[in-house]
């Protein structure tokens, strides 16, 4: 589900695919973008694609059925979302007061003052074709999946949740969902019992962010709204740390408005479908994007650097668009990290030095151009 486009030089930029279809309609189609055979397509499985709340283009969203969609699309995560009724069984929906239906008649249902003997037979539609589910129910149809399934819990408590998810035998396939690090912080203890579970955080400090992963042994997903860092330096910030760092992020809200912040997905880095626009629309994007003029330029092509010392060098691009922001990520961020100082046509990047060894250090823009720093540690 994510595909890297090869430069005229033969070097590779990392792309994501918001929409589910087959490699030969997604070859197809990108290749009809390039011009004069600049371009070209590899299937990669780096970038993987979340499918929010389920594939609901076909299916009721947080039903069943569309989590079974979007296994059946391609989709190798999905994210879901959960609430505990009055008489504590979690199930699935987002908002806390919907509009559910009860033998075909329309009835307002809030999750927690429910009971769920009351609403159980509830139905997402008219028809009756979309069940409410619980969480059990959710967890063991999706068992015969290859997926990695994020639960972000509205209402209740995450206890609760951890017991199901291990009743079900079920905790390396999922996250758990917490609002803050601190929050994550404080449930470290019961974390590094259930190594096996990952962790899935709304982080607003880096520091606090490397606070987690160094008192934790469990995965790390940070969920960055895509939205603030197109429009916030400090976002941008915590984007490009973490991103050298390889810790995989999520990126939520993808649309139209922020394109080149999506469509710069690199190695490691998840893209959230929301499934709020076409797959057109999508190429359309890239397609502007990448036929945007852009060079960038850099103060040095190497650089060296102590272990425990950093050095900066400076990127400018010539493309004032947000396509022609620069970002940069480590090949090997066990050798060397890199930090951006600032965003826009230019930056600075301060690239730390962790180990001895070498690496690259890559500068790149969603208008497709990049410029690599050979680092050396000593």
């Amino acid at each position: 589900m994510g595909y890297l486009l090869k430069t005229k030089d033969g070097q590779y930029i990392t792309r994501p695919i918001s929409h589910p279809a087959t490699d030969a309609q997604v070859r197809a189609q990108l290749l009809s973008l390039s011009q004069s055979g600049n371009l070209a397509v590899q299937s990669t499985q780096n970038a993987k694609i979340t499918a929010h709340r389920g594939y609901h283009v076909t299916a009721k969203q947080n039903t069943i059925a569309a989590y079974k969609a979007a296994a059946e699309a391609g989709f190798q995560w999905i994210e879901v979302d959960i609430h505990t009724t009055a008489d504590g069984v979690m199930v699935m929906g987002h908002n806390t007061t919907v509009t559910m239906y009860n033998a075909g008649t329309a009835v307002s249902v809030s999750f927690p003052s429910a009971s769920y003997a009351a609403i159980k037979g509830y139905t997402w539609d008219a028809a009756g074709n979309y069940p409410l589910a619980t969480l059990s129910q959710t967890l063991n149809a999706m068992k015969r999946y290859p997926m990695t399934i994020v639960l972000d819990l509205k209402t209740g408590s995450n206890e609760a949740v951890l017991r199901e998810v291990c009743r079900c035998g079920m905790a390396d396939h999922v996250y758990l969902s917490f609002t803050s690090v601190d929050g994550a912080l404080n449930w470290a203890d019961t974390l590094n019992r259930h190594k096996q579970i990952g962790i899935r955080v709304i982080p607003t400090d880096y520091e606090k962010l490397c606070t987690l992963a160094a008192a934790v042994s469990n995965p790390i997903l940070a969920d960055v709204n895509a939205s603030m860092m197109a429009s916030s330096d400090s976002w941008r910030q915590y984007f490009s740390n973490a991103l050298s760092s390889g810790v995989p992020i999520m990126m939520s809200g993808c649309t139209l408005t922020n394109k080149a912040m999506w469509c710069v997905v690199t190695s490691g880095v998840m893209a959230n479908d929301d499934l709020n626009i076409s797959f057109s629309d999508f190429l359309s994007a890239i397609s502007a994007d990448l036929t945007k003029s852009c060079t960038l330029t850099a103060s040095a092509s190497s650089a060296s650097v102590a272990a425990g010392a950093y050095t900066e060098v400076t990127v400018s691009s010539d493309l004032s668009d947000p396509a022609g922001y620069v970002y940069a990520c480590s090949a090997d961020p066990a050798v060397a990290a890199v930090a951006q100082q600032s965003f826009g046509k230019q930056c600075t990047l301060r690239i730390l030095g962790k180990k001895a060894g070498s690496t690259t250090v890559r500068a790149f823009t969603a208008a497709g151009d990049y410029r690599d720093i050979a680092v050396t540690v000593a």
